[in-house]
């Protein structure tokens, strides 16, 4: 052990023995073994500690030394480990009650190789260790366990390099594993809760996330052949940055760094410095990253490497076919048009940014027409205009995210909208995270769009940017419009919940802001430990809070849902008989208290972790809140109504064997409890956000394997398709419906802001399977652009009148690097910036193409066709609101075209195609569409029978006088079909039956119902010579060919050329009675 001053001198050049007192010194320590250490640190108390490998034997374990500021041994070593394999200890960190290590286990519990995670008292002792190779004692002050990672078998290894504590207490190792993943071995980094719990990463191939407040996840990161993270550190984004070495097949190697957020999913990654491992990594003040890497080299040197924020350490050059970050692309060219820019910039349709050499006049964020700019970023024609739609974005550089919205208004009841009062976290690179309180006017515009701080007021509305907090991690929640409770409760002010880092644990702190976004007073809630708020509601002049405590937890170290209701008078918060602004500490043993109206409650579930959401309800005298029981394998929802006192009067259970969790909750307009949350235990995909109400007694439908039920007052809905799926907020709309907002990962580029309208029932367009809208008011959308995106609040917006206006949305907008906040603005529609061209919202927008718009829903009875279909980018059918046409498959009365239709089978040219509006088989217009063969439905909608009856055909007269008379056929026909036949006529002489005018007169006529049909053209015989001729007449179905009723008639004709050729000529006596009959007909039909 060496000990250096600072400036890296020490008392000896050799490997000796040597000491200056505590500043510097040498020291060769014998452990009783071969001893390798791995890790070392000095902690808060000044000792030096130190963690690896010990041989005795030939057998290897994890070992643990304490000693003191002189380099001497205090006590004797720790060793952990098991006869039968070796173990080593290769990271250390200090905990806030002990030590944590990370290392592998090998042979001792399992015949591969398994990542290791030992957490110790502060003097290196933990639990003893099991048959499997693990073990939790919680009975101590500290929490001491032993967790093993990774899929057991001999040829399955998982090893740990690196730990470190997370801001919420759990630990993230990170290390290699050779059991998922493409290649030999790649990146392995684990997140677990504070007594070492993670996610099923067994059943995700090696990957999994679970979003509670004790984040859990694993993920794995590579190549095609073998990646090892050698380290892993926490960011100030609340991510974290991992560092170590990538081997491609060839051979070659090169340091890797790999930025993930804080739920384990990659922001970027880079291969930098060839040849070469990188061994140990920080975040520098100025927001990039310092390395200490092994180069290897002829010299084998060591690295120091110094990158930027986004981890470039060497000169970008574009065009230079090496795609360094933050270049989108480099093809090796820096020409325009061929989908790498000059700039070295994707260029794609939706990505918000004009590629003007790509051709594109516009973008507008979206691939959607009807919006001004169209699908193939093109500029359109004005079109109508949607709702009340806008959006706004506030941050820099950082990252920063809305947690909640409210809608302001002048006075509580009857008064006029003033904007909007949204609360969050500025997660800032340097200073660290503030809590963030924005107001805004009523189109979403405060006095700034970045982090600074700001205040004015326009038009009589004031708005203001405010930031609270310390130099660390702290978190903005929840802010509330605080309201007089007399006369005609004017705004007072806002209230405002944060969790407040004090250096070693977070405090629920309330705070009290005027209406400039000025701090009134504040206080904090909070012991030793971590508690936290989630959820704040305005009781008359209280303020109640719910979230969870891990401090005052009279039965074990886990977390109780804690809900807390204040007094805010006198300058003051008041709970109980505490008015101070400092901490309150609850005193034990019950850690409950009730006076003077207010009161602070501790709820304990079953067994593990129970914390609190969201109030249901500002009633006085029922307080409903929700959070998760964690007992054993799985996670419930958990539901209490309270009394006054904030006692339990009674409490509901709702899960199946996976992750279940409710985020946010309700009272119903009906009394009964309304939650959105997630699900992992219904359904077949991953994860599925979940719908569900209670009735007003409290009961609930049984909900099947499929998590769905129905009943009265009561029911189970999940949302979700291919992805994973959430819904974190949601309130009762104005038509009795419900609307959360979440995020989805089965749609869109990234995930994305997931929203979903249903009616009372829980029932909307589609099970989220597919996006859809209609016009009564049901819908599923998506909003975002082409990075992770999240909506976390949802509120319904009303005018002065009370009437709804849409809803507003505030979360995070993901750019490259970073998130802003982000406000959206929809309408009672579900459109919102860049989505016009929905069907159904009363407006017609002809740059969609659309012909009408009445806003009407259903069966398409009107004249007007509605609904959706799939195939759009955010599945509104841009072809629907057509006038309805014969073809379109609806029967209607009167459709669009002005023609009454009896039936409507959505026939098909003869070509095949569509006979629709756009797809004609010829000429123009509905009627000129062809039948189908068969019966059913004919050309113009009009009923078919199953065959076509032609009667006698009638010839008119038949002697004729040459060059003053011509004849007339009639045909008697039995048919409801509007079509047309063909008529055949040939001409024989009658004595030797020579033909002489042969198949070359036609006529052609329209029949409709049992009639005479009047044969056209008139067949001329004057070319014939004087004498008797025989004549064939053929009649036949032309329209549908495949009818097989065919007539034929022949008849006798006798031309004469006699001065008195207008005589009464001699007529058939057989054919007389038909040639009245076929007269009257005529008759009858022409009149």
């Amino acid at each position: 052990m060496i000990k250096f001053d600072s400036t890296g001198n020490t008392c000896g050049t050799n490997f000796a023995n040597c000491s200056l007192g505590s500043s510097q010194f040498i020291k060769l320590i014998d452990l009783g073994g071969i001893e390798q250490p791995y890790a070392v640190l000095q902690s808060t108390t000044g000792e030096y500690i130190v963690a690896g490998e010990i041989t005795v034997s030939g057998k290897k374990d994890a070992f643990f030394a304490r000693f003191d500021n002189l380099g001497t041994l205090i006590g004797s070593i720790e060793k952990f480990g098991l006869p039968a394999g070796d173990e080593n200890a290769t990271g250390i960190v200090e905990t806030s009650d002990g030590f944590a290590l990370s290392g592998y286990t090998q042979g001792s519990y399992d015949a591969g190789l398994e990542a290791w995670l030992i957490k110790t008292d502060p003097y290196g002792k933990t639990c003893p260790i099991g048959a499997d190779g693990t073990c939790v004692d919680s009975s101590f002050p500290q929490k001491m366990f032993v967790k093993k990672f990774g899929k057991p078998g001999l040829n399955f290894n998982e090893s740990a390099f690196s730990v470190k504590q997370s801001l919420d207490q759990g630990y993230i190792l990170s290390g290699n594993t050779n059991s998922f993943g493409a290649g030999n071995s790649d990146f392995f980094v684990v997140k677990t809760d504070s007594f070492g719990n993670t996610c099923d990463y067994l059943a995700g191939n090696g990957k999994c996330n679970v979003g509670t407040s004790s984040l859990q996840f694993a993920n794995i990161f590579g190549g095609s052949y073998k990646d090892s993270a050698l380290f892993v550190e926490k960011t100030s984004d609340g991510g974290y940055i991992l560092s170590g070495e990538q081997f491609e097949i060839s051979g070659a190697q090169h340091l890797w760094l790999v930025k993930i957020d804080s739920m384990g999913q990659e922001i970027w990654n880079k291969p930098i410095a060839q040849s070469s491992s990188g061994l140990e990594i920080k975040q520098a003040y100025d927001g990039g990253y310092i390395i200490a890497a092994r180069g290897f080299f002829s010299s084998d040197k060591y690295l120091l490497i110094k990158t930027d924020s986004l981890g470039n350490s060497q000169s970008i050059c574009c065009g230079d076919a090496k795609k360094i970050y933050p270049e989108e692309c480099d093809d090796g060219g820096q020409v325009n048009g061929d989908g790498c820019s000059a700039a070295c910039l994707v260029e794609r349709c939706g990505n918000g940014r004009i590629d003007s050499g790509a051709g594109e006049t516009c973008d507008d964020d979206n691939i959607i027409s009807g919006d001004g700019c169209s699908g193939v970023c093109q500029t359109e024609s004005a079109t109508g205009v949607c709702g009340d739609v806008w959006e706004a974005k506030f941050g820099d550089t950082d990252s920063e995210v809305g947690f909640s919205v409210e809608q302001v208004f002048s006075q509580e009841s009857g008064g006029v909208p003033v904007g909007y009062i949204v609360a969050g976290t500025n997660r800032r690179a340097v200073s660290g995270d503030d809590m963030w309180l924005i107001k805004t006017d009523s189109g979403g515009v405060s006095c700034g769009s970045g982090d600074a701080v700001c205040a004015d007021n326009v038009g009589g509305v004031d708005r203001f940017v405010s930031v609270f907090g310390g130099n660390a991690a702290d978190e903005g929640r929840v802010a509330v419009p605080y309201y007089s409770t007399a006369g005609s409760k004017l705004l007072l002010g806002h209230g405002f919940l944060g969790n407040y880092f004090t250096g070693t644990n977070f405090d629920l702190r309330l705070i009290m802001v005027d209406t400039v976004g000025l701090q009134l007073y504040y206080k904090d809630l909070g012991g030793s430990k971590e508690e936290k708020g989630f959820g704040l509601r305005q009781s008359g002049a209280n303020l109640l809070a719910i979230g969870s405590t891990n401090t005052f937890n009279s039965s074990n170290n886990n977390r109780d849902m804690w809900y807390v209701k204040a007094f805010a008078s006198g300058g003051k918060f008041t709970v109980c008989d505490d008015a101070t602004s400092g901490p309150y500490y609850p005193a034990s043993p019950s850690y409950d208290c009730y006076k003077n109206g207010t009161w602070a409650k501790r709820l304990d579930g079953v067994s593990g972790n129970d914390v609190g959401y969201s109030f249901g309800s500002t009633s006085f005298s029922s307080v409903v809140g929700s959070g998760n029981n964690s007992s054993g394998t799985n996670t419930d929802v958990f539901a209490v109504l309270t009394d006054s006192q904030g006692g339990k009067d009674s409490q509901k259970q709702v899960g199946g064997t996976g992750f279940d969790a409710p985020w946010s909750s309700l009272r119903s307009s009906d009394g009964g409890m309304v939650f959105v949350g997630e699900t992992t235990s219904f359904g077949a995909q991953g994860t599925d956000a979940w719908l569900f109400k209670f009735d007003s007694l409290g009961n609930f439908c049984p909900y099947s394997g499929n998590g769905n039920c129905t009943g009265a007052g009561q029911f189970a809905q999940r949302f979700g398709g291919a992805g994973n799926d959430y819904g974190y907020s949601v309130v009762q709309a104005s038509d009795g419906g419900y609307i959360f907002v979440g995020k989805t990962g089965s749609f869109g580029a990234d995930e994305n802001v997931f929203v979903v309208k249903t009616d009372a029932s829980g029932q909307s367009c589609s099970d989220g399977s597919a996006l859809c809208t209609n016009g009564s008011l049901q819908f599923v959308r998506v909003y975002g652009g082409a990075y992770p995106d999240a909506g976390y609040s949802i509120k319904e917006t009303k005018d002065a009148a009370g009437a709804s206006t849409g809803y507003v949305i505030t979360g995070s907008y993901g750019n490259i690097t970073d998130s802003d906040l982000w406000l959206l603005k929809l309408d009672r529609y579900g459109n919102g910036p860049g989505t016009c061209g929905f069907c159904g919202n009363s407006v017609l927008e002809t740059g969609s193409g659309e012909e009408c718009d009445d806003g009407l829903a259903g069966g398409n009875a009107d004249l007007c066709t509605d609904g959706t279909a799939t195939g759009h980018p955010d599945g509104v059918l841009t072809t629907a609101c057509r006038m309805t046409f014969c073809g379109d498959k609806i029967v209607q009365a009167l459709n669009g075209r002005g023609i009454v239709e009896e039936c409507d089978d959505g026939m098909h040219c003869a070509s095949g195609t569509a006979c629709t509006l756009d797809a004609q088989c010829a000429g123009s217009g509905d009627q000129k569409c062809i039948a189908r063969s068969g019966g059913g439905c004919d050309g113009v909608c009009k009923a078919q029978l199953s065959q076509l009856k032609i009667g006698k055909i009638v010839l008119e007269p038949k002697v004729l006088a040459v060059g003053t008379d011509a004849g007339q056929f009639l045909a008697e026909i039995d048919s409801t079909e509007v079509g047309t036949a063909k008529f055949l006529i040939t001409v024989f002489d009658a004595g030797p039956g020579k033909e002489v005018l042969a198949n070359s007169l036609e006529g052609h006529s329209l029949f409709l119902g049992y009639q005479a049909v009047d044969l056209n053209p008139l067949i001329d015989f004057s070319l014939l010579q004087e004498g008797s001729y025989k004549v064939e007449v053929t009649v036949k179905h032309e329209t549908n060919p495949n009818f097989s009723d065919s007539k034929q008639e022949f008849f006798t004709v006798s031309i004469e050329r006699s001065a008195n050729a207008s005589a009464v000529p001699e007529i058939d006596l057989l054919l007389l009675p038909l040639v009245l009959l076929a007269a009257l007909g005529l008759m009858k039909w022409k009149n």
